[in-house]
């Protein structure tokens, strides 16, 4: 039967057109992508780990957006890792599976909020499109024991009871740490009082030590310029320390020049000359790499010598008292 009118025509078409659109629309979109969400526990303690597989599957053509770490798409739960566990082709169909690590730190009823993967296929006239993935309420228990209503008071310092056995055996400890002690402090002073008594040690005087480090001089090697150097210190080291011992200055921190002027003062001019070329020399060697032969370094320890045996102690002389002359009758 042909229909001839043109406003039967008109609205047939429009009929015909309502009828195919749905069609047409879903063969220019394709299958749209699925999404499905496994979440375990349901229930949990505040900051533990809460595990959220998501699983999506689609055409190689869509292109999903999925979550990344610091994303809010989980708010009030927080993510604290992500990790895609698989990702493979079956049927026709890319199935990618992650796994998110969530926690949150609110207590009681938190619902994980329906989470939206927006989605678009690989074509220049393609719009974006998104699929929803059903929440879920997971019961977050506090680290507190909430069963508990009041804070209660604090208790008294609780003494803990003692057997008597126990203070007889410090007061027995204490009596036998004293006896030891007296024992040793006893012995110790029987020790102390048989031990020998030693002499004091004979004192030397300035005099004796300079002349054994005089005589041990004329042993030293004068072959070279190194022997005779260290000849020269050591008899000016000797005779400073004479000086400054025996006439009470220091002889040891002043220079040549300044140890002529206090020893001029101390014990005459005459001294202070022979000290004085002593010294002299023996800085010419020292510091100006003088090398004088072997009779004149004999000589200035002849000269040391003769210094301070002019000093030389002498011996204290006891008188002897006299015997009484016999008593005539």
């Amino acid at each position: 039967m042909r229909i001839k009118n043109p406003i039967y025509q008109t609205l047939l078409f429009f009929v015909l057109l309502a009828g195919l659109s749905p069609r047409l629309l879903l063969a220019e979109m394709g299958n749209p992508p699925s999404a499905t969400a496994q979440i375990s526990p349901d229930t949990c303690t505040v900051g533990d780990d809460i595990r959220y597989r998501l699983i999506v599957s689609g055409s190689p053509s869509v292109s999903v957006s999925l979550p990344v770490a610091g994303d809010s798409a989980f708010a009030p739960f927080e993510i604290r890792g992500v990790r895609q566990v698989s990702k493979e082709e079956k049927s026709g169909q890319v199935v990618t599976e992650m796994e998110y690590t969530l926690t949150v730190f609110e207590t009681g009823s938190q619902a994980l909020p329906t989470l939206r993967l927006s989605y678009i296929e690989d074509k220049a006239t393609a719009q974006t499109n998104e699929i929803k993935v059903p929440g879920k309420t997971i019961f977050v228990k506090s680290l507190l024991d909430t069963t508990r209503k009041d804070i209660e008071d604090i208790k008294p310092v609780q003494s803990l009871p003692f057997p008597v056995w126990i203070y007889f055996a410090v007061a027995g400890a204490v009596v036998a740490l004293g006896l030891l002690g007296y024992f040793i402090y006893k012995k110790l002073k029987e020790k102390k009082e048989k031990a020998p008594e030693t002499a004091p040690a004979e004192e030397r005087s300035p005099y004796e030590i300079a002349r054994e480090k005089l005589m041990a001089l004329e042993r030293h090697p004068l072959e070279d310029m190194e022997n005779c150097k260290q000849y020269y210190i050591k008899l000016s080291d000797t005779l400073r320390e004479f000086l400054e011992a025996h006439y009470k200055f220091p002889a040891l921190e002043q220079l040549t020049s300044e140890i002529y002027s206090s020893l001029e003062k101390l014990a005459g001019h005459g001294k202070a000359e022979q000290v004085h070329t002593i010294l002299e020399k023996a800085d010419l060697v020292k510091f100006a790499k003088f090398f004088p032969d072997k009779s004149e370094a004999k000589e200035s320890l002849a000269l040391s010598i003769q210094v301070i045996e002019a000093e030389k102690p002498r011996p204290v002389q006891h008188s002897e008292p006299k015997a009484e002359a016999p008593k005539t009758i």
